[in-house]
């Protein structure tokens, strides 16, 4: 069936300030419509410290938000991404969650509305449908019980003929449908650039990384596919950059191919980014080719100083295996490092710390050695975050007072020079821990929060 889609993003508080005052509630971006009109709203949840845009937008479209209290009139409120892998701290707000990916779900839940219409259909009779589209879980249909502490003891479905557990949906990758004339925005964005996604999925096992464990298995695209892709996707966008997008974009087993491929005829003003890219097993070849452009620098992820923190992440990758990665990127003439660490990792001590230190001098020593206009090294440590369905996901979050201690030692003793050094606000992480892992009660907290402004 024809369907439309169209934006809406939160307002700012001026702008939600203004709306309240004017009577009006916020609208869609292409067309003015109210968001009442719509047979879905669908929220990108993909960090859990925007949980209160989303009854923010809600609110301002005139819309309840808690699910129990939305029937025929309302929209259905659908979410997605990595955060409803733990749904329950927003379940209270959500009609449904699409677990897994989304590109075939998508297209089954627009064939049940087109069959169901959401104005003329009894909400719940239209919420089991849903249920019963395999990743579609509905956290209406679903019993939580405790324990005498408080702890959850188990989930129980209410209704037979809806699955329990609710499995995510996965696609193949190969000659899966992408949009290579996206929109492009009229206002400059974060990541103002082109992207495409080259493969999906990890095979590495870092113990701290969600994405690595919930995007299994690795999906390829094949590397003919991505050169043609991308160039039509820099034609038709007109961005002066392209980001090969993936959790580790050097896993592609023909990277190679595909950097030669896009050379081909392209114009050397416009850069080529790999984001985080595995320091074991780089291939100094595509550092020679990707030279040849206008770049800005390499971003690799040690996470942890210590060889010895990093067997405990499972990311086993010794200093003699980076400082021949970086040796090899800078001979090539890359001016710009930019290193990622954790701090607050299980096991981690002080001594960690002293070695996260120790290996930022040392690459600030190489750097400025073969590199003597202009080197720079950025460094940046954020918090560790336990994430649900990671083996971490059971260990303690450090507390917010030792990670404020953890970040001003580290600022304390981290070297100058070339060196930036940034981290992310430990009150955030903390926050941002307790929702990732949180059970339906933290819904109350979130609902205080967004309340209070």
């Amino acid at each position: 069936p024809l369907s439309s889609c169209e934006r809406v993003f939160t307002p700012w508080i001026d702008a939600e300030k203004r709306l309240a005052e004017l009577g009006e509630t916020l609208r869609s971006l292409e067309n003015n419509r109210p968001l009442t009109d719509f047979d879905v709203l669908g929220f990108s949840l993909q960090h859990e410290m925007n949980y209160t845009n989303v009854l923010t937008i809600l609110n301002s479209g005139g819309l309840p938000i808690h699910q129990r209290n939305r029937d025929q009139r309302h929209p259905i409120v659908i979410g997605g991404g990595s955060c409803v892998y733990n749904g329950e701290p927003m379940a209270e707000f959500f009609d449904a969650y699409v677990i897994g990916d989304g590109e075939e779900v998508i297209l089954e839940i627009n064939d049940l509305l087109a069959e169901m219409p959401v104005h003329e259909t009894d909400r719940e009779e239209l919420l089991h449908a849903l249920a019963k589209i395999p990743g579609v879980y509905v956290p209406s249909l679903y019993e939580v019980f405790y324990q005498a502490d408080g702890t959850v003891d188990g989930f129980k479905k209410k209704y037979e003929g809806i699955p329990i557990p609710v499995m995510a949906r996965k696609v193949q990758l190969n000659g899966a449908y992408i949009d290579t004339a996206p929109m492009v925005p009229s206002s400059k964005t974060i990541h103002d650039r082109a992207a495409l996604e080259v493969l999906r999925g990890c095979t590495r096992g870092c113990r701290f990384c969600q994405a690595g464990y919930i995007t299994r298995p690795i999906r390829e695209r094949p590397s003919g596919e991505l050169v043609r892709l991308s160039k039509e996707m820099m034609k038709n966008t007109g961005y002066d950059d392209l980001s090969l997008l993936s959790l580790s974009t050097a896993d592609h087993k023909d990277l190679g191919g595909i950097v030669d491929g896009l050379l081909e005829d392209w114009d050397p003003a416009l850069g080529i980014s790999l984001p985080s890219l595995r320091i074991d097993g780089f291939d100094q070849r595509i550092a020679t080719r990707l030279a040849e452009l206008h770049q800005t620098g390499f971003t690799f992820a040690p996470e942890a100083g210590s060889q010895r923190l990093r067997k405990v992440i499972s990311k086993d990758l010794g200093d003699r295996e980076i400082f021949a990665t970086l040796n090899g990127v800078f001979q090539k003439g890359w001016q710009t490092i930019k290193l990622y660490f954790q701090m607050g990792l299980p096991t981690e001590t002080y001594e960690d710390l002293d070695e996260l230190v120790d290996l930022v001098k040392r690459v600030r020593n190489m750097l400025v050695e073969k590199v003597p206009k202009r080197p720079k090294l950025n460094v940046s440590v954020n918090p560790h975050v336990p994430k649900p369905f990671t083996p971490f996901q059971w260990s303690v979050q450090d507390d917010l007072e030792t990670l404020r201690e953890k970040a001003r030692y580290l600022k304390r003793i981290m070297p100058r020079g070339p060196v930036k050094f940034s981290y992310h606000e430990p009150d955030l992480s903390v926050l941002e821990g307790v929702m990732s892992r949180g059970d339906r009660k933290v819904s109350r907290a979130i609902e205080r929060a967004w309340e209070l402004g």
